[in-house]
């Protein structure tokens, strides 16, 4: 087996589910992608988890972010807009502009795929684990930093409703 096959196996990544778009405004931005590409409808939520569910670089954190979320097909589009506190999504508008934040992998065994990307010595960016009351179900995320050659970040996605019975 080489390298690739290798670590194709060990990571066990399915296509991507989720592509995140970080941007300076939802609205504009929601207008933008509806009228020129298609996308939507939209449903436009606040993020804001309660303390104690929302860690940066493993340290527990607070921050807000206004998401704007529209299925394009099999993907599921996000556009994100920091509103309060650091978050890798401030930090990547400061730096970089609007543009492609992350590309979110769905899996089934969240453990076992976020300790492979551990082993493999990717730092983790954020984690948030809560409870989605619309879905009524959990929700676990993973940021890890994946941004050296593309630059963007790997989200490993977990979410108890997607889930086989």
């Amino acid at each position: 087996m080489n390298q690739l096959d290798e670590v194709r196996k060990q990571l066990n990544l399915p296509p991507p589910w989720h592509i995140g778009v970080v941007v300076r405004d939802i609205p504009t931005a929601v207008d933008y992608y509806s009228s020129t590409f298609g996308i939507g409808p939209f449903e436009i939520i606040e993020f804001a988890p309660e303390p104690g569910k929302l860690w940066l670089r493993e340290k527990p954190c607070s921050f807000k972010l206004m998401i704007a979320e529209a299925m394009w097909g099999n993907i599921q589009f996000e556009l994100l807009q920091p509103t309060e506190g650091e978050s890798p999504h401030k930090e990547f508008l400061d730096s970089n502009g609007e543009g492609l934040h992350h590309l979110g992998f769905l899996v089934s065994d969240y453990e076992k795929t976020t300790a492979v990307f551990k082993k493999l010595g990717f730092e983790c960016l954020t984690r948030v684990e809560i409870y989605d009351e619309k879905n009524k179900g959990y929700v676990k995320d993973f940021y890890f930093d994946t941004r050296r050659i593309g630059g963007f970040i790997f989200e490993i996605m977990w979410r108890s409703w997607l889930q086989d019975s």
